[in-house]
């Protein structure tokens, strides 16, 4: 058995787990870092190609500002979410991509070298989200294991947390196991933080990696934590349904692309006619579920990815990992449409936390 001593341990190794543990380490506690494969090979983030939002007067869009962030927001989510929370994602997202370039993170500018380049999601008014081509997450990843290096805080890699442990109802520490070895892990620590993402893989169609399995869940909960809102998870419209080995994997980006169905109608014009592609999320998921549920699916039960629209070159400046997907998988992108449906994408659900982060359960 391995023993280890610290004062926080995070439980994760992706963007959320990291940059817990930045904040820690900078603030003077000995941290811990327990991931259950690789860092920077593991985990949802490094597979995430989209784009930070954030609205900051270094690279706004005129009329844009923290506020419509804000609106936009809590009426993507139907006014469902919890608005202090996400009255906090909108006020400090931009320092925190700030924070990410001063860990070395690069984000794409214009071709005056300075400005910004933004995307447009679902759901959004403005385009008011930094990105890399199609590698945000591997560079943000990139940047604070980089940090946490400097600040010598240890990476214990392939090790699976399976229980939190408490003394006098409080928690004091942690025990896992080895994913290469079996070899029984104990944690000694006074806090304990988790953040090892969700639970994809219980879904046949998903983009998530194998390794988000939502066992993080079961932690919080044997530990006293409540969990919240396990109904809301979010299906990304375009996941690939060809071939067999790639079914659920992410398979573009939606505003970089038109939707059709097998009739060749552009079919968000029926359901969203202002925004199209670039509605929220679950209404292009639920539109294509509709679609293909009153007749008008492809053979494979999906719809048609179009975007050979764009430019000649677009495809692969932009999206380069993904148009060397598209190739080898013998779609060419600029002639091709592709077969996608619904898939698995974000869990929007969780240990139930406070606007400090806390979930009430002592450390």
């Amino acid at each position: 058995m391995k023993r280890f001593q610290c004062d926080v341990l995070v439980v994760g190794g992706g963007r959320a787990g990291l940059m817990s543990a930045y904040g820690a380490a900078i603030n003077n506690a000995s941290v811990m870092v327990a991931s259950k494969g690789k860092v920077q090979r593991s985990g949802a983030t490094v597979m995430a190609p989209g784009a930070i939002s954030a609205v900051d007067d270094r690279w706004k869009m005129e009329g844009d500002s923290k506020e419509i962030h804000f609106e936009d927001t809590i009426l993507g989510g139907c006014f469902i979410n919890d608005q202090g929370l996400v009255k906090i994602l909108c006020e400090r997202s931009p320092e925190m991509v700030l924070e990410l370039e001063r860990m070395g993170a690069l984000f794409q500018r214009e071709e005056d070298g300075l400005s910004y380049s933004l995307r447009i999601d679902g759901g959004h008014r403005f385009a008011r989200c930094p990105f890399l081509e199609d590698r945000t997450g591997k560079e943000m990843l990139k940047a604070m294991a980089g940090a946490l290096r400097k600040l010598h805080v240890p990476l214990c890699e392939n090790v699976m947390i399976t229980r939190i442990l408490k003394k006098e109802g409080r928690v004091a520490g942690a025990v896992g196991i080895s994913t290469i070895t079996g070899d029984t892990v104990l944690f000694d620590c006074g806090a304990v933080i988790i953040a090892a993402g969700g639970g994809g893989m219980i879904y046949e169609n998903s983009d998530n990696p194998t390794d988000l399995t939502g066992d993080s869940y079961g932690l919080a909960l044997a530990a006293g934590a409540s969990l919240r809102d396990m109904e809301f998870v979010q299906f990304y419209p375009v996941g690939f349904l060809q071939p067999p080995s790639m079914k659920g994997i992410f398979a573009g980006l939606l505003y970089y692309s038109r939707l059709y169905n097998a009739r060749g109608e552009r079919f968000m014009e029926k359901y969203d006619p202002e925004r199209l592609e670039l509605s929220t999320r679950d209404r292009v998921s639920m539109a294509i579920v509709q679609e293909v549920r009153e007749g008008r699916g492809t053979p494979g039960g999906g719809v048609y990815m179009d975007m050979t629209y764009q430019e000649p070159g677009f495809i692969a400046k932009m999206t380069p990992a993904l148009y060397s997907t598209y190739i080898n998988m013998g779609h060419d992108p600029e002639t091709d449409c592709i077969e996608i449906a619904p898939t698995a994408h974000h869990f929007m659900l969780g240990i139930a936390v406070d606007e400090r982060w806390s979930s009430g359960v002592p450390g």
